[in-house]
């Protein structure tokens, strides 16, 4: 009866309390897990309670977060004396002195469309045409649409793409915004959108798995989708979008995401045939049977099992592994901004001393297997030899948190749209979060880059671009082409503005 009410208390706090897996002062052990640690060789446990000082923080005027860029088209009001009589004397007049800053507002304009309407004026040679015995005529050329027979412009499709995979809006719940706006349209018109124009860019994401593959340093993660029709499949069954990302200090960061059908280790070996080098995931096997990689661990994911077998009556109850990870994290938070040489050796004179202990401690633990701290333990021996080479690459994380936190826009908005209907929807899912994800993390701003990427690669015959035209536009060369394209603007305009 007992673990059943345990169960049912670790499932109300899964539920409903905070995610959160930071340790505050008032979570400091009310007593030691004596039992749980027998040292087969005689070596003391500290057990006596820790006594952390916590100093009395002042309170400080807190500064307004909400602020705007100084980039946008800005409106001045100036409130005029009406009545320039002196009020004391009014034979007297009034002189102006100057001007009073009273406050800054922000306007909201709502959304604006407008229909674009294209003819193509007809010429006639009619000398030619009389020779000929025929009309000749002459027309000059027109930029392709974005798709054939159908309104969609770029900047209306990456409209759509920014509301449902950056901000996690569905399709049939922006239905009532487009007709607000004064365009009457159809969830299955929006999806054809979204897949055309996915299609349209596969050549471009292609060349981003290229670029990604052929760094030395990767992570990866994966997460359950739906996709109701797959053919030999339920609609209840599982499918998975798999993501492949830079390291955090890439300077060239490429966020990868692709659609497969299972999770199974083949699937695995195919994604990352073309890449050897250093891998971070977490314990999944799957990743284990890519034969060319080196594959090193996550220690958040460790960590997150002993801070799970910690949780007694909504406290933590610290056990001595959880503090010496706690106490690795702090380390490598300290050796943030250091160069990887520097923090290779960091880790084998500082962290080495506190991996023996913690492996001490989980080779000499007596728990039951089944129980979660017994659960922590299966899981870190099984993990040992992928966790300890991290000691190895200083280049790589002590986490693969930045994996997760990518993977969290895709559970994000599942959450939202729920589903992919076809198997053309997920890939589109795919190409599209690839996209998003990779422009955020550019310092892009996605919309506007979502639009040129439309309207370059719209006009371009057969799908066939060279790669001359796919490297400029990977994020950081139009980025870099960009920002010196709107200098010049600026130049030109501040220039014009003095001359005027």
């Amino acid at each position: 009866m007992r673990n059943a009410n345990q169960k049912i208390k670790n499932l109300q706090r899964k539920l409903f309390a905070p995610k959160s897996e930071k340790i505050t002062a008032e979570q400091l052990p009310f007593f030691e897990l004596e039992s749980c640690f027998s040292a087969k060789n005689n070596s003391p446990v500290n057990t006596a309670p820790e006594t952390v000082m916590v100093p009395v923080k002042k309170k400080r005027h807190r500064k307004r977060s909400d602020s705007f860029s100084t980039d946008l088209p800005t409106e001045i009001i100036v409130n005029k004396l009406t009545d320039q009589a002196c009020r004391l004397d009014s034979s007297h007049k009034t002189t102006k002195v100057g001007l009073k800053h009273v406050r800054d507002e922000i306007k909201f304009i709502p959304a604006q469309v407008k229909i674009v309407k294209y003819y193509q004026e007809t010429y006639q040679c009619l000398t030619c045409s009389k020779l000929a015995g025929k009309n000749v005529f002459y027309y000059q050329d027109m930029a392709r649409a974005l798709f054939s027979h159908s309104y969609a412009t770029p900047s209306l499709v990456a409209h759509v793409i920014h509301l449902k995979y950056e901000l996690g809006v569905p399709l049939y719940r922006q239905l009532k915004d487009w007709h607000n706006i004064g365009i009457t349209v159809s969830e299955p018109t929006l999806a054809n959108w979204v897949i055309k124009g996915a299609q349209l860019l596969e050549p471009f994401v292609k060349r981003m798995k290229q670029v990604l593959f052929s760094q030395r340093y990767l992570q990866g993660d994966e997460t359950p989708l739906t996709v109701l029709k797959e053919p030999n499949k339920k609609a209840t069954s599982k499918s998975y979008i798999w993501l492949t990302r830079s390291i955090k200090i890439c300077p060239q960061p490429v966020i990868y995401y692709s659609y497969s059908t299972t999770r199974s280790g083949t699937f695995a070996c195919n994604l990352y045939q073309n890449f050897a080098g250093v891998l971070q995931t977490d314990g999944y096997q799957a990743y284990g049977q890519i034969p060319q990689v080196s594959h090193v661990g996550c220690w958040a994911h460790c960590r997150r099992y002993f801070f799970e077998a910690a949780q007694v009556d909504g406290k933590t109850v610290l056990s001595e592994p959880l503090k010496l990870l706690n106490k690795m994290f702090s380390y490598e938070a300290a050796w943030k901004k250091l160069s990887p040489r520097a923090r290779k050796r960091r880790r084998r004179s500082k962290m080495k001393r506190l991996l023996n202990k913690f492996w001490y401690y989980v080779e000499h633990t007596n728990a039951l297997p089944k129980g979660k701290l017994g659960k922590a333990i299966t899981y870190a021996k099984n993990q040992k030899k992928c966790l300890n080479q991290l000691l190895d690459f200083g280049t790589m994380e002590w986490s693969n948190n930045a994996s997760e936190r990518n993977i969290k826009s895709v559970v994000i908005g599942r959450k939202n749209w729920l589903f992919a209907n076809s198997q053309a929807g997920a890939k589109a899912s795919a190409t599209w979060y690839t996209i998003v994800e990779t422009a955020k993390a550019n310092g892009l701003k996605v919309e506007e880059y979502i639009t040129a990427l439309l309207a370059a690669f719209s006009q371009i015959e057969e799908l066939s671009p060279s790669q001359e035209l796919l490297d400029s536009y990977l994020p950081w060369n139009w980025k870099k082409d960009h920002s010196q394209d709107a200098r010049t603007t600026k130049s030109e305009v501040s220039s014009n503005s003095k001359s005027a």
